[in-house]
């Protein structure tokens, strides 16, 4: 069963794509927000790792700007 959307963080992208599973991702779920932070994260523009390649290679990844609360973001830094 395909769920319609999900938002996705760069742990999992990093993850998928270091172990040659990202392909997965689009069989899962037909739409993939990827927030804009989390694609700066991933694809560094001086980074030249497999994530950082294929993650830009990739036509399924939506960007989206995403609003983070300020108590949710506190616990990440």
């Amino acid at each position: 069963m395909q769920i319609d959307a999900v938002v996705v963080n760069a742990s999992p992208l990093i993850t998928l794509f270091r172990s040659g599973q990202a392909d997965l991702l689009p069989q899962l779920f037909k739409r993939i927000v990827v927030p804009q932070a989390v694609w700066q994260e991933v694809v560094q523009d001086d980074w030249d790792d497999p994530p950082a390649r294929e993650l830009r290679q990739q036509s399924w990844p939506v960007l989206e700007s995403v609003d983070i609360s300020p108590r949710v973001a506190a616990i990440g830094g």
